[in-house]
C-alpha cells in the first residue's frame, strides 16, 4: 500500500455480525495513528488487491426477520401465512446491508444502506436470501464507504484476475422439494456451484457481469483460473460432505455471453470414487489430484476451450493437498503420504516432471519420519520456495499419531529440492522458552478484587491476566492470548470497577509454554525469518543458526 497509510480488514472479538475496515496513518516517525474505521453489516469473506484498488468482499444474512418453521406437516399453512406477513411488514433495510464511517476520533461521520436499489442485482436462478456485496477502496486516498455492488446471494470461494473478480456459492436446493427418502440421492445428483462475475477494472467501483453454474462443488481459490477471457472451473461432482462410488471431477471452461457465464467445453472422467485434493493452473495446463486410497495426478490440456482433454495420468501413493509450479516443467506437491489402503502415515512432499504432460513423473519424494502434517495443506500463505538455493521451507507438526510427547516436533521443515532427490536441510522450531519481557502490555493489568463478582475471576489463578485498555491503546500481552470481553457484561458483573466508555477489557491466557506451531517464513538477504503466534525468529539460510528473535 501506498506509503503513510495502511489498512486492517477483519471481524470484530465478539460476533457483532460486522466485518471493519481500520484505516492507520504511517507517516513520520512517531507510533502509528488509528484513523477511520468502516463497519458493514455482514462477515468479511476475503479481499484482493491490484495496483492501488483494494476489494473486500462482505456476504450478509437479514436482519432478525422472525420466519417460523412448522414442526409437522398441519402446520405449514399457518407457517406460510405468518412467513408472508414477515415479508411485507419488512422493508429494504430488513434485507440489505448497512454501514457506519467513523473518524479518528471515533466519530460517526456517515450511515445508510451500504448499496442503493439501482446497484443490486440478483442472478437468473434464486441463490438464497442472503446478498453478497463487492466494496471497493482506493488505497492511495482516505477510507471511503466502499461504493459497494450488491447480488442477492451467498459466497464462499473468491478468485481474482487483473480485470475480474469471482465469487462461487453452493446453488441453493429447497429441502421441501425432495421427498425424505430420495433427498440425499437428489442432492447428490443435482448439487452444483453457482459463479458470479465482477468487473474490477481499474480503481473504479466493482460492477456485476454475469453468473454461471457449474456441478458439484469446489475445493478452494485454485479451483478457478481466468486465461485468454476464459474461466476455467474444476470441481468434484455431488455434495462436499459425501464422497460416492459414482463421483468424478470435472474441468468446466465458460465464457461470458450477456448475464451469463456459458458453458464452453467440459472435460470429466478424473477420479471416479474420488475428490478434488489439489489443483493449479499454468497458462493452458491444469494439473489436478484427486484422492481416496492412491493418488491421481493428473494433467489436462485447455488449449482448445470447447474441448479439454486429459493428457496423462500417474497413480501413486499418497496425496498432494497443494500444488506449485517452480518452472523448468517441475511442479512441487507438499501433502500426505499413505498406505495403498489409503491410511495417511505422515507429511510428503513431492517433486512431478510434467515435461511429456503425456506421461507426468514423481522424479523424488519427501516423507517425514513419524506420523505429522504440514500446515500448506490448508493455508497455501504458509509455503515458500526460495530458487535461489532450491530451498524449500513448510510449517511440520510431527508427532507420534493421536499422542504429543517430549519428542514431537513444532516449527519449520527446511528442504533442498533437486530433480533426483529432495534432501532435509534441517528445522527451525521457536520452542517454549519465556520471553524476556513476558506479560508486557501497554495496558493496565487488573486486580482480583477488580474483577471479583466477573465470571472470568476465578480463572486468574492458572496464570491468566485482565487488562483494561483505552481505545488507543494496542492491548494483548506479550507470551499471551487475549480476547475482548463486552463492556455491558463486565460492567453488570464486575462490584468495585466499571469499563469506561471508550475503553475495553481483555482477559489473557498464558500461551507461551504451549506447543508453539511457525505460519510464515520469508527470505531476506541471507536471513530466513519464521513466524509463530508468540515470536518472530531469525536464522541464517545456509547453517540455520538462531542470529535473533523478537517475542510478540
Amino acid at each position: 500500500m501506498p506509503a503513510g497509510r495502511v489498512g486492517s480488514v477483519g471481524m470484530p472479538y465478539y460476533g457483532g455480525n460486522a466485518a471493519t475496515v481500520t484505516e492507520v496513518n504511517l507517516s513520520g516517525t512517531g507510533t502509528p495513528q488509528v484513523g477511520s474505521t468502516l463497519r458493514v453489516d455482514g462477515a468479511y469473506l476475503t479481499g484482493r488487491m491490484v495496483d492501488s484498488a483494494v476489494r473486500m468482499v462482505v456476504r450478509s444474512e437479514p436482519r432478525d426477520l422472525e420466519f417460523v418453521t412448522p414442526q409437522n406437516k398441519s402446520g405449514e399453512d399457518r407457517a406460510r401465512k405468518s412467513n408472508e406477513a414477515v415479508v411485507l411488514d419488512s422493508t429494504i433495510d430488513d434485507w440489505l446491508p448497512s454501514y457506519t464511517l467513523l473518524d479518528a476520533k471515533g466519530t460517526k461521520v456517515a450511515s445508510g444502506l451500504l448499496t442503493d436499489c439501482a446497484r443490486v442485482d440478483a442472478p437468473t436462478e434464486f441463490a438464497g436470501f442472503g446478498s453478497l456485496s463487492v466494496l471497493t477502496f482506493d488505497a492511495s486516498k482516505p477510507l471511503t464507504d466502499g461504493d459497494a455492488v450488491t447480488i442477492l446471494a451467498g459466497g464462499q470461494t473468491v478468485y481474482a484476475s487483473d480485470a475480474n473478480l469471482y465469487v462461487a456459492t453452493e446453488t441453493w436446493i429447497d429441502p421441501e422439494q425432495q421427498s425424505t427418502t430420495t433427498r440425499l440421492a437428489d442432492w447428490e445428483r443435482n448439487f452444483s456451484t453457482s459463479v458470479h462475475q465482477f468487473s474490477i477494472d481499474g480503481t473504479k467501483p466493482a460492477t456485476y457481469l454475469a453468473s454461471g453454474t457449474v456441478p458439484g462443488h469446489l475445493l478452494n481459490q485454485f479451483s478457478l483460473s481466468e486465461y485468454d477471457g476464459v474461466l476455467r472451473v474444476a470441481s468434484t461432482k455431488g455434495t462436499p460432505w459425501n464422497t460416492q462410488e459414482k463421483s468424478e471431477s470435472v474441468i468446466t471452461t465458460l465464457k461470458r455471453s450477456g448475464v451469463a457465464l456459458a458453458q464452453v467445453g467440459r472435460v470429466g472422467d478424473m477420479g471416479r470414487g474420488e475428490r478434488i485434493y489439489s489443483v493449479r493452473f499454468a497458462g493452458d495446463v491444469a494439473y489436478l489430484v484427486t484422492f481416496r486410497q492412491t493418488d491421481p495426478f493428473y494433467t489436462v490440456d485447455l488449449r482448445d476451450p470447447a474441448a479439454p482433454k486429459v493428457l496423462g495420468e500417474l497413480k501413486i501413493t499418497g496425496y498432494s493437498g497443494y500444488l506449485h509450479p517452480i518452472g523448468d516443467h517441475l511442479v512441487i506437491g507438499v501433502g500426505q503420504e499413505a498406505s495403498t489402503q489409503g491410511r495417511v502415515q505422515g507429511a510428503k512432499v513431492s517433486l512431478f516432471d510434467v515435461s511429456d504432460l503425456a506421461q507426468p513423473k514423481e522424479l523424488a519424494k519427501w516423507t517425514s519420519s513419524s506420523f505429522g502434517q504440514t500446515g500448506v495443506e490448508w493455508d497455501h500463505h504458509a509455503f515458500l520456495y526460495w530458487p535461489d538455493t532450491k530451498t524449500l521451507v513448510l510449517p511440520l507438526m510431527e508427532y507420534d499419531r493421536g499422542v504429543v510427547t517430549n519428542q514431537s516436533f513444532y516449527g519449520a521443515i527446511v528442504l533442498r529440492v533437486d530433480r533426483s532427490r529432495i534432501t532435509e536441510v534441517g528445522r527451525v522450531s521457536h520452542g517454549t522458552e519465556a520471553p524476556a519481557n513476558l506479560g508486557q502490555t501497554d495496558c493496565r493489568k487488573l486486580t482480583a478484587e477488580e474483577i471479583s463478582k466477573s465470571s472470568e475471576a476465578n480463572y486468574l489463578g492458572g496464570g491468566q491476566v485482565a487488562l483494561l485498555c483505552a481505545r488507543d491503546q494496542v492491548g494483548g500481552a506479550i507470551g499471551y492470548e487475549c480476547y475482548r470481553m463486552p463492556n455491558a457484561q463486565f460492567n453488570a458483573n464486575s462490584s468495585t470497577l466499571t469499563v469506561p466508555k471508550d475503553g475495553r477489557i481483555e482477559f489473557c491466557t498464558p500461551t507461551w509454554n504451549q506447543p508453539n506451531p511457525i505460519q510464515r517464513s520469508l527470505v531476506i538477504g541471507n536471513t530466513l525469518w519464521t513466524l509463530s503466534q508468540q515470536r518472530l525468529q531469525a536464522n541464517t539460510l545456509a547453517t540455520l543458526a538462531r542470529t535473533a528473535r523478537v517475542d510478540l
